[in-house]
């Protein structure tokens, strides 16, 4: 079962990656007036960083586990 560790690998990398677009967006957004695309692009890259990063761990944690 190499392959499911490796999947939770590239999900929390980027679930990662995500996470921190959408951390740099939401500070981008500050010097800027709020834009109702920005703002929808900015909560989707946090929702799914987030969920990347919860997916991928808990596909590490069960690979860990046999």
């Amino acid at each position: 079962m190499f392959l499911v560790q490796i999947t939770g690998i590239v999900s929390v990398t980027v679930g990662s990656v995500l996470l921190i677009m959408g951390y740099i967006t939401s500070e981008a957004m500050v010097s800027q007036p709020q834009i109702d695309h920005h703002y929808n692009a900015t909560i989707w890259y946090l929702m799914t960083g987030i969920a990347g990063i919860i997916a991928g761990s808990i596909l590490m944690l069960l690979e860990s586990r046999d």
